[in-house]
């Protein structure tokens, strides 16, 4: 069995490890932009690595992307900013639309956080093992 995980390529997936299986699903156009290709690439193998699930080491891993990928003017970077450019624009809304957007997406977080301990919980209340 390989230590490196399963790359696998679908047409406008978002670029993610998933950890469960063991696969790296990245979109196949990120074909189109090499530099970027890498870049994720490494981003999802690091996640990929043992210590890559660890919070300390995924929080690190994220700021550390994050805060590159706004402020760096690397070329690498730059590849990665065209690539979801093309594949996501800028959507035409106003600035409480788009507030609303990040909102509704933290608040989703939020509540999964909370969810799934309740989730695994109530599979095991209920089961009928």
């Amino acid at each position: 069995m390989s230590d490196e995980p399963e790359i696998r390529y679908v047409p406008g997936a978002h670029n993610h490890y998933k950890f469960g299986h063991d696969v790296i699903v990245l979109d196949e156009h990120l074909k189109d932009y090499p530099e970027a290709h890498d870049y994720i690439l490494d981003h999802e193998l690091q996640h990929a690595s043992p210590e890559g699930t660890q919070l300390g080491e995924l929080l690190g891993l994220e700021f550390k992307t994050d805060v590159r990928r706004f402020f760096s003017n690397d070329e690498d970077i730059k590849a990665v900013r065209e690539y979801y450019q093309e594949r996501e624009p800028e959507r035409e809304f106003g600035l409480v639309t788009n507030a609303n957007f990040v909102i509704a997406d933290v608040a989703r977080t939020v509540w999964n956080i909370v969810l799934q301990p309740m989730r695994l919980l109530y599979r095991t209340v209920t089961s009928d093992e």
